[in-house]
């Protein structure tokens, strides 16, 4: 959904930014809505869609002092018109788009509270067009959002636990050395074969998201990169090819991977996406990390990778976000064999890939099926300033991400070859891995020491857990964490609260430096 270009109708007499309150008591009127709308509820921030002259914001903060207001104007008549200034503030004048204002606003741990949205009707009822699309764009924004929540919630212990894994590893790490040649990134989509002629193309460089390598293989390709960031188990069904073709393979030490590629025959590239957990651990293998961005999925990770290891163009295959017919993925898939396992005579694989493919993509478009968890996080997925001039996608599929889309053909045109490519390079490791995991467990009593210290003044302190302290509380102290770090982003932190976290954190690093010593 694209912003609309203008933001308001043409101005009459009807449109004074006072013309939208009551005209004899406004601050009760906002009052009234603001007490209707929590119904008991105390949420860490509020979203304001269409406040108008800002009496919600006022309201608002006098019902819960310490909350965080967040205010998105669809016009911008307001902009110096308001009762009371919100923490962030966004209209159609604002150099930033409403998404990017969004996460600086909230995705700094203060949503940990909870989010409520309230409308200002008269104001976005006037200015319906704008208002429509302020309301998707809150709407896609807080799904990805309780998404990135709910994993973290559910993963951090296991992210921990991968990086210790990585520590015990014996392959040689490796760096990547820039270039200038053109990077194709291989994903997992059901459109990757019509960019086979690309992907064989002498001179570029092939990478491969974990998930498509299987896929290569069957079409003859060997990747000069494969990359993988899931942590779950199943991370180690699509690198089962990578067990066989023993190429350079680039994962945050969070990711998960089968104890076999452990074994020190190919090189690693560390990659950092900014877990503390992640940077404890290379730092504990004496590595050289690659920065990468998280980007809310691994092809957004790899895209951000191959921007850093080249001057020059990075083409996206099999990016489509969507199924085709009845397959979502090329063929063959890592996962077919999980999904499939259970077909019998009467109930055959055609026709548990039917019920497959209609459950998680239910919306039709032409030949297309899609979902709303994909659609959803299509828009993470860009390139920005000079780098989105020689970012392309080569895809047919109806679901937008920011990056400009390229037919397979005109892309394997303009691939330029003959130019250095990036390359793969080995780089020194601390010691054996028993010196590694010590190192590694040393510095787990130290973030635990830092996360206790921080739970002991956050009463005094009133200060919310920052996004990486939070998971990192999560990851020791699990469930038990969870009211503290509600409490704090309300600052309303109850004593029993620390005393649970405090418990949960002495019981999780326990059991941590017990697999240290094992």
């Amino acid at each position: 959904m694209n912003m609309p270009r203008t933001a308001s109708p043409a101005p009459d007499s009807t449109m004074a930014p006072s013309s939208f309150h009551s005209r004899y008591a406004p601050d009760r009127e906002a009052f009234r809505l603001v007490e209707s709308m929590l119904s008991g509820r105390h949420p860490s921030a509020v979203i304001i869609l269409g406040g108008g002259l800002n009496y919600l914001s006022k309201a608002f903060k006098a019902s819960l002092p310490g909350s965080r207001t967040v205010l998105l104007q669809p016009s911008d008549i307001f902009d110096s018109e308001s009762v009371e200034k919100s923490d962030f503030t966004w209209s159609p004048s604002s150099s930033q788009t409403p998404d990017t204002f969004l996460g600086q606003a909230l995705g700094d741990g203060k949503a940990a509270g909870g989010i409520v949205v309230l409308e200002w009707p008269p104001v976005m009822q006037r200015f319906a067009e704008m208002g429509a699309f302020l309301r998707r764009t809150v709407a896609d924004y807080l799904e990805r959002l309780s998404s990135s929540s709910a994993t973290t919630s559910y993963w951090a212990r296991r992210w921990l636990r991968n990086s210790l894994r990585f520590c015990m590893g014996e392959n040689i790490h490796a760096t990547i050395k820039p270039g200038a040649g053109p990077i194709v990134i291989a994903c997992a989509g059901p459109g990757l074969r019509e960019s086979l002629p690309l992907l064989g193309k002498s001179g570029t460089s092939v990478w491969a998201l974990a998930s498509a390598q299987e896929a290569l293989a069957a079409f003859g390709i060997r990747p000069d990169l494969v990359l993988a960031t899931d942590p779950g188990h199943w991370n180690s069904l699509h690198l089962r090819q990578e067990l066989i073709q023993r190429v350079p393979f680039a994962l945050p030490p969070s990711a998960s991977v089968p104890a076999a590629l452990f074994g020190g025959e190919q090189l690693l590239v560390p990659l950092d996406t900014g877990l503390a957990f992640e940077t404890m651990a290379i730092r504990a293998a004496g590595s050289q990390p690659v920065e990468a961005a998280t980007a809310g999925t691994a092809a957004g990770t790899a895209i951000s990778l191959a921007l850093r290891a080249t001057t020059g163009s990075v083409f996206v295959a099999g990016l489509d976000l969507a199924a085709r017919g009845l397959r979502a993925h090329a063929n063959p898939y890592a996962l077919d064999s999980v999904d499939l396992a259970m077909s019998t005579r009467l109930r055959p694989e055609h026709h548990l890939r039917h019920d497959l493919i209609f459950e998680r993509y239910p919306e039709t478009i032409g030949s297309w099926r899609v979902s709303r968890a994909f659609k959803s996080y299509s828009s993470t997925i860009c390139a920005s300033g000079f780098d989105a001039g020689r970012t392309y996608r080569i895809s047919d599929s109806p679901v937008p991400t920011m990056l400009s889309r390229m037919s397979p053909e005109r892309a394997y045109e303009i691939c330029s070859t003959g130019l250095q490519l990036p390359s793969i390079v080995p780089q020194g490791m601390r010691g054996d891995s028993s010196d590694r995991v010590r190192a590694f467990a040393a510095l787990l009593v130290e973030l635990a020491d830092r996360l206790s210290r921080r739970a002991r003044e956050a009463t005094e302190s009133g200060q919310y857990f920052a996004t990486d302290e939070a998971t990192s509380l999560l990851a020791l102290a699990g469930r038990n964490a969870a009211p503290l770090i509600a409490q704090a982003a309300r600052k309303t932190i109850q004593k029993a609260s620390v005393d649970l976290a405090l418990a949960g954190l002495e019981r999780g690093l326990g059991a941590f430096l017990e697999l240290c010593n094992a």
